[in-house]
């Protein structure tokens, strides 16, 4: 049966297609390895040019490959990735264990990456068969017409709405909204983007307290004037999960009480939400990551010069590289010290 064109490739077939397109991006990297030179010269250039070379050539083919295989038959995909398979180890030779790790490792991450959308999209389409809910308009300045959201209050930076809905649930209405940001957090690599999924609820005109005395387990909770927030910062809510957490909005908005003025006075000069988006703890650890490799760069450049390790044609060419490789560190690393500061005195603002 051939296969619609607006059809997504399911798992396999895209854990296949990646680990084909994965597989031809390791030529050039084996190229350059397997090419005339000294091992620890052609190592040292392959640490900068392999991940450029491999993400050039295995994105578009991703893409590309994905693209064929949506739109041929089941049969005649078998047997073109059989056939791309079987000719690598005939014109680039058989990569090594790292190699192949490389390329089982991004075919298993497609391969889930795209059962869990798929997952995501059938349970979202089960949700919106029962519960009926709105699409809502997110225009410009969608996320600005809140009072006083919760996104605001987790200092998340490039927020952008993705899609929002509303509806009823129990006779008391609420609303998704899905927002796009910038990842935080330690391991944030500063230009990935991570998805959080906000639960609003009303808050009822006769409910006059706004200090929130619950939250869910594991969760943010927030009030306004107008709505309770409740969300898992860098976290996607399933679907499946929508109508417990949209429950548990409603029992926080029962739970808001009046802000007393003794609670009111301990927190003089404090803020009233601790923000745990990305700080000074992440700009800190950047800092501290690329001043440690600014200072491995300048060791392995100024040695050969003062003689303290053999002397060797091989390392003297290399110092050029490993000098300028660090002036890019410490450069870096001044970048990230600056951003630290700033974020510093913004928390003891």
């Amino acid at each position: 049966m051939k296969t619609s064109e607006l059809s997504p490739l399911n798992p396999l077939w895209t854990g296949a297609a990646t680990a084909i397109a994965s597989l031809y991006g390791l030529w050039p990297s084996m190229a350059i390895f397997r090419g005339p030179g000294q091992r620890g010269e052609l190592l040292f250039l392959l640490m900068f040019m392999g991940p450029i070379t491999f993400f050039a050539v295995m994105v578009p083919a991703s893409l590309i490959l994905g693209a064929i295989l949506r739109r041929i038959e089941t049969t005649s995909r078998y047997i073109a990735i059989l056939v791309l398979g079987g000719l690598f180890p005939l014109i680039a030779g058989v990569p090594g264990l790292f190699g192949l790790a490389v390329v089982a490792a991004f075919s298993c991450l497609a391969w889930s990456t795209v059962r869990k959308e798929q997952s995501v999209a059938r349970e979202r389409d089960d949700f919106e068969s029962e519960a009926k809910p709105r699409e809502v308009d997110i225009g410009p300045g969608f996320l600005d017409s809140f009072p006083d959201p919760l996104w605001g209050r987790l200092d998340l930076d490039d927020c952008e709405p993705l899609w929002a809905i509303e509806g009823e649930q129990d006779g008391a209405p609420y609303m998704i909204v899905e927002v796009a940001h910038d990842q935080f957090g330690l391991m944030a690599d500063g230009h990935g983007q991570a998805k959080t999924t906000f639960i609003l609820a009303a808050i009822p005109a006769s409910i006059t307290g706004r200090e929130v005395t619950w939250r869910p387990p594991g969760c943010h909770a927030w009030a306004d004037s107008k709505y309770v927030y409740v969300a898992m910062p860098g976290r996607q809510a399933k679907p499946s999960t929508w109508r417990a957490m949209i429950a548990s909005a409603f029992r926080t908005v029962g739970g808001l009480q009046q802000r007393s003025a003794n609670a009111g006075k301990a927190r003089a000069g404090q803020r009233p939400y601790r923000a745990v988006g990305g700080g000074f703890a992440v700009q800190a650890f950047r800092c501290a990551k690329l001043l440690l490799m600014a200072l491995a760069l300048l060791w392995g450049g100024l040695t050969p010069i003062f003689g303290w390790t053999g002397w060797s044609v091989e390392s003297v060419k290399l110092v050029p590289v490993y000098l300028l490789a660090s002036l890019f560190c410490f450069g870096g690393a001044a970048y990230f010290g600056i951003r630290a500061h700033t974020c510093w005195q913004h928390a003891s603002d």
